[in-house]
């Protein structure tokens, strides 16, 4: 098209075809009339203009517009017409936000401002026009806002006075507004919200866009940091202590802080600590178990601590904190390979040496203890003994009504606690002293021991008879009496002086051992 600029000046563009007409008036409505060539009537009607610019059309000489006379020195009269063959330079300014380059991406935060300028050295420009994401181009006017976070791609040109289409412009952005995101990992022994002096704290931050620039931290008030390595827990102090941490993209995108840590003042059910999120409460544990060794069933404690071979080795442990994980222990051996799941007998007879400690589920490990016991595996070994008199004739024992039946206790180990015993078919009793049987015939005693840890000695059984009665004399003569008489009112029988006696006995059960006259 042809445009008339403010000042008067003719623009064409510069591919239009040229036709020039001539007037006697300068009125829009008056005749004109088309010009031709007859020198160069293959160049006219159209004509072209071949100069981008600054173009003439010349008629010699100048005349006076009021005398009509030409004027000298003579020169032409020039027509000024601009051909303008060369669209608008534009360009796009992206102001008001951070910028961040990455792949060949461009990454721009909040608060973003597009500015579309361009350039025409003739005509002018006429209009940019603009297109978001192949929406409808339209006119620019103002700068463009762009509220949303997204990929985005603008084409925009623009158009001179006189027609010009500059070729479409092409930019490519992102808008990132959102923060990254990061998370903390406790490297080292963990249980629940206890964790181990020798843990540490690893920080990992992601950002979908942009990336992620920097995370930093704060170890309780001090100052903030550049995390660059894992952070040991054991800095923060055995009571409390928290770390403040938060991520930062590209873009300058700040992530909300975060804390983790203990804090003994808050209460747990608390969501943050002041406006921080508070992601994890945990509590360094540095405190090992306590274990404790009983015996449950036969013990005695003596010249050392004697157990049977029933008694059951029971080991506890408590830990307030991070909680018991572990109870190891050995027979013998400190090396302590054997894991304790219950209650454990030792077989093996004599002194032993139990050796024990526990870990918590960080790693703390407590003190190895030692416990020394003797395990007596064997019972009381008992005898019978008998004090008074007593005869033993082929395979029974003869014994006297005051003969005292004493039964004696022998253990090497933990002892004799007690001892029983029966006669015959009575109930077993406790033997405290020597027993003494009245009844007259054959009686069984059935004894045994029991030592201070319970071990019980096969049933031993002593038979004995019981002689309550006397021998029966018996005499005889080697004579026959002579006669009788009677001296005070007594009858005595008579024998000779030559006659002998002859004294002998007769006994049921032990039989005689001496007369005596």
């Amino acid at each position: 098209k042809v445009y008339i600029s403010p000042k008067g000046r003719i623009y064409i563009h510069k591919s239009l075809p040229v036709y020039l007409r001539i007037a006697t008036s300068p009125d829009d409505a008056a005749s004109s009339y088309l010009l031709t060539s007859e020198v160069t009537t293959q160049y006219s009607n159209p004509m072209y203009f071949d100069t981008e610019g600054y173009n003439t059309i010349r008629s010699p000489w100048r005349v006076d517009t009021s005398t009509k006379i030409p004027i000298y020195p003579q020169q032409d009269i020039i027509f000024e017409v601009y051909a303008d063959g060369y669209p608008p330079r534009s360009k796009a300014k992206f102001s008001g936000a951070s910028q961040y380059i990455k792949d060949g991406k461009n990454y721009f935060g909040r608060g973003i401002e597009i500015i579309i300028t361009a350039i025409d050295a003739l005509s002018g420009v006429d209009k940019i026009y603009y297109s978001i994401n192949n929406e409808n181009f339209k006119p620019y006017s103002e700068s463009i806002s762009v509220s949303d976070e997204g990929e985005y791609t603008l084409e925009y040109y623009s158009v001179d006075n006189v027609g010009n289409v500059e070729e479409m412009k092409t930019e490519s952005f992102i808008i990132d507004m959102t923060y990254p995101q990061t998370v903390y990992e406790i490297d080292g022994l963990l249980n629940e919200n206890y964790i181990s002096p020798d843990a540490r704290i690893i920080f990992r931050s992601t950002d979908s866009l942009s990336g992620v620039k920097a995370i930093y931290y704060q170890i309780n008030n001090g100052n903030v940091l550049k995390y660059r390595s894992p952070i040991p827990v054991s800095i923060l102090g055995s009571e409390s202590g928290s770390i403040s941490f938060y991520g930062v993209d590209n873009i300058g995108n700040k992530e909300n802080i975060k804390v983790i840590g203990s804090f003994p003042s808050k209460n747990s059910t608390d969501e943050g600590e002041g406006d921080n999120e508070v992601v994890f409460e945990f509590y360094i544990d540095n405190k090992p178990p306590e274990v404790l060794l009983n015996f449950v069933g036969n013990k005695y404690k003596g010249k050392y601590l004697y157990i049977s071979p029933d008694t059951r080795v029971n080991l506890t442990a408590k830990d307030d904190k991070s909680g018991v994980n572990k109870i190891k222990y050995g027979i013998n051996s400190s090396l302590v390979l054997d894991e304790y799941n219950e209650s454990f007998s030792i077989n093996n007879a004599g002194l032993q040496t139990i050796f024990y400690t526990a870990i918590d589920f960080v790693g703390n490990w407590s003190s190895l203890k030692n416990n020394k016991v003797f395990v007596d595996l064997n019972p009381p070994n008992t005898s019978f003994n008998l004090s008074g008199l007593n005869f033993f004739n082929r395979d029974t024992l003869y014994v006297a009504t005051d003969t005292k039946i004493l039964i004696n206790d022998n253990d090497n180990e933990s002892g004799v606690k007690k001892i029983y015993y029966k006669i015959d078919n009575e109930k077993f009793k406790e033997y405290t002293s020597p027993v003494m049987i009245d009844q007259e015939g054959f009686h069984n005693i059935t004894y045994y021991g029991v030592d201070n840890v319970n071990n019980e000695e096969e049933h031993k059984v002593k038979g004995v008879f019981i002689d309550v009665t006397p021998p029966v004399i018996h005499y005889q003569f080697n004579v026959a009496p002579i006669g009788s008489k009677i001296i005070r009112d007594e009858e005595f029988v008579v024998y000779p002086t030559n006659a002998v006696i002859y004294l002998g006995s007769t006994d049921y059960a032990s039989g005689g051992k001496r007369i005596e006259y």
